[in-house]
């Protein structure tokens, strides 16, 4: 008969290290002197003064140095870290690994709505979240926008009336230039959806679904305009062509109008100098096809 003997294991890191208290996070320990050829078992103790009877699950050895386990559920409400060690039975005969590692729990956020509800290809406006958190959480939230990479969130205020918190997820220029080639494949008149999530670890996001999601709209492309003018008064009905048009009742046109200010100048060299200010109208407009939309001219702005 023999016996084998194996050094103690040392734990060094947890990644991630820190989870949903509902668990499923896959947590890779990492390590020395992981033995082969042995079961492994990870223990989950609550590290509170009431704290509940240890949890033991399986682990998988990945190699001499990391090996993986499945953090359970928490139950207790209470819980919010787990001291987790490595062992080679489920009993502990073998004898835990020297010194636990530590695992933050926290209650993992979902997302109640996401404005705006359409986003233009080429726009980098940031996102307003909702979540089911009334405050900010003691750690770091991700968000995460369809194919974009997660970034960081942050907290506005507490939503008026309601029990759950505002983030905001910021975009930048380089997101709307990866939105635009990520809108080439949307047929003409309709729009993407791009799901919305966060994460309180990096490793498991909110759940997704139709109230958690942003629809993403190609960036039209304007090509004619028949007629190619109209009275002051407005009204006149136009046709503008081009590509990227899409069937939603947020449609608009928007006209342009410029005003120039002569201002005149204090030497014979400078007579005069011009400056040029510009007013913004709205208004609604109705897709014909996927490359034509109907609107009707407003107003002018200025003068004849």
């Amino acid at each position: 008969m023999s016996v084998a003997y194996w050094p103690s294991i040392t734990l060094t890191s947890l990644t991630p290290s820190s989870a949903p208290a509902g668990g499923g996070t896959a947590l890779v320990l990492a390590g020395a002197s992981l033995p082969s050829g042995v079961g492994l078992y990870c223990r989950f103790t609550v590290e509170s003064r009431d704290a509940s009877p240890p949890l033991v699950t399986p682990a998988t050895r990945i190699n001499s140095t990391a090996a993986l386990c499945v953090s359970p559920v928490m139950h207790q409400a209470h819980a919010t870290s787990l001291g987790v060690e490595l062992t080679t039975s489920a009993d502990g005969e073998g004898g835990w690994s020297v010194a636990p590692l530590h695992l933050r729990l926290y209650q993992q956020p979902q997302v109640r709505s996401v404005s705006p509800t359409l986003l233009q290809a080429g726009s980098h406006t940031p996102l307003r979240l909702v979540l089911d958190t009334p405050s900010p959480p003691d750690s770091e939230l991700l968000c995460r926008v369809g194919p974009l990479e997660p970034r960081v969130a942050t907290w506005v205020e507490q939503e008026q009336g309601m029990i759950g918190g505002v983030f905001s997820c910021p975009l930048s220029p380089q997101d709307a230039a990866v939105l635009v080639t990520h809108a080439h494949g949307v047929a003409a008149g309709g729009f993407l959806p791009l799901a919305v999530t966060v994460s309180g670890n990096g490793h498991q996001y909110s759940h997704s679904g139709s109230s958690t999601s942003m629809y993403l709209l190609p960036a039209p492309r304007l090509e004619s305009l028949t007629p190619s003018y109209g009275t002051s008064a407005g009204g006149t009905t136009l046709l503008v062509r081009g590509s990227g048009f899409a069937n939603t009742k947020a449609l608009m046109c928007a006209f342009v109008f410029e005003t120039a200010a002569s201002v005149e100048g204090g030497s014979l060299s400078s007579s005069h100098t011009s400056s040029s200010s510009s007013s913004i109208m709205m208004v609604k407009a109705q897709l014909v096809s996927g490359g034509a939309v109907r609107c009707a001219a407003p107003p002018s702005l200025v003068g004849p």
